[in-house]
């Protein structure tokens, strides 16, 4: 009787930005999906019986609730609504009288 086919665990690496890439290639394989942050969206990629690396904190912490894209266009939109002061208009400095090229 034929067994029925198991799903195949992936690996996802999450938040991997230098040397430690490499030396978790060495000890898990490469990975199957590389996450920037650990959020909402890589824990929604994960499915029962992968395996997840982290390249720092804690393999039990919850996912925050945004993405790292997200945060970013927060940033972009905060400072495109802070109040913008009028810009100071000075004169330009009086360099002299300008020389003629032509003598």
């Amino acid at each position: 009787m034929p067994r029925a086919d198991k799903p195949v665990p992936l690996v996802h690496f999450v938040g991997f930005r230098d040397d430690r890439y490499i030396n978790a290639v060495k000890v898990f394989g490469p990975p199957d999906f590389i996450h920037r942050n650990w959020d909402i969206y890589a824990a929604s990629d994960v499915a029962p019986g992968d395996v997840v690396v982290h390249a720092t904190g804690e393999a039990d912490r919850a996912p925050r609730s945004f993405s790292s894209e997200a945060q970013a266009n927060r940033a972009a939109r905060r400072s495109r609504n802070s109040p913008i002061s009028e810009p100071q208009i000075s004169e330009p400095p009086d360099l002299g009288t300008p020389r003629s090229r032509n003598p």
